[in-house]
């Protein structure tokens, strides 16, 4: 297996980890793949997870590069104070324009949590990308009302009805400030909708999974394949809920789109099990992908 760092960008600031794939001889490759930054982790990965997952890749034929947004792991940060959100989309598709001057010509852009976040956003803006993997992606950056949502589903829908959350409840191993604040809002959510079913607050959370599920829709409309994954014991399984709606069931039936779950896996997939469970999943799906 041949990798290679790089520093890309137009300032040469982006640090990099290039992993050539294995290709039949004679055959040109298109399709790289891009890993993004998990939060403030650097371009490893969680426990070296994008480290393992490019090189299974690579030895599978496909091209991949991991690397660290500006300000995070090896990369200096930018010059031009661009929000992070802007970064989200600029970025990745600096990556991409290098990696077109190298032959490549079509993308596939995955990360875990804002990794995914980013990697769906920069899909959103780029024609280049045909394919993303969304793992245990959360947005609550338009409305934050939808962690309380996330967060009260899971505890009415889920801790409620385990042995295992009570425990947690009497041993003192829960965070009792988000489960009472939580469960304070939606009771108070309920009481306002009962009063005023037209309530704002309401309208916006309806008003922010449209916007999610309207731009799910402008992907699969240019016939970019989507992979979720989900981590089992992940709160994401309730973000994806409260931002698809009533099309969830939509989406998860749409020949585009894959939905995968990983039982018992946490956030960051720290069980060893859990790690081979994603990289086979992650692999899988994407090798067939010309």
């Amino acid at each position: 297996m041949n990798e290679e760092a790089l520093l890309v960008g137009p300032t040469k600031s982006l640090a990099a980890i290039y992993s050539a794939g294995l290709v039949t001889e004679g055959k040109d490759p298109k399709t790289a793949v891009l890993l993004l930054n998990s939060g403030l982790i650097h371009h490893a990965g969680p426990a070296r997870l994008y480290t393992r997952l490019a090189r299974c890749l690579a030895s599978k034929g496909k091209h991949t590069i991991r690397f660290d947004l500006s300000g995070i792991g090896d990369s200096i940060a930018r010059p031009d104070n661009l929000s992070i959100y802007q970064i989200a989309t600029q970025e990745p598709k600096e990556v991409m324009d290098y990696l077109q001057r190298r032959g490549f010509t079509q993308f596939i852009l995955a990360g875990i949590c804002s990794g995914a976040y980013c990697a769906f956003k920069a899909a959103l803006v780029d024609h280049r990308v045909i394919a993303t993997v969304l793992i245990n992606y959360q947005d609550d950056t338009v409305n934050n009302q939808l962690t309380e949502q996330a967060w009260s589903q899971r505890y009415w829908r889920n801790s409620l009805f385990r042995l295992d959350a009570w425990r947690n409840l009497v041993t003192g191993n829960v965070n009792y400030q988000r489960l009472f604040s939580t469960l304070g809002k939606s009771v108070k959510s309920v009481v306002m909708k009962t009063a005023d079913p037209q309530n704002s607050e309401s309208d916006k959370n309806n008003a922010q999974s449209a916007s999610f599920a309207d731009e799910m829709e402008r992907l699969l409309e240019r016939e970019v394949r989507v992979l979720m994954l989900i981590s089992g014991l992940d709160i994401s399984q309730e973000f994806l809920r409260v931002l698809m709606g009533d099309k969830l069931n939509h989406f998860q039936q749409h020949p585009m789109v894959e939905v995968c779950v990983i039982d018992g896996a946490d956030h960051l997939f720290t069980n060893l099990s859990h790690q081979q469970q994603f990289i086979d999943i992650v692999e899988s799906w994407i090798t067939p992908i010309q």
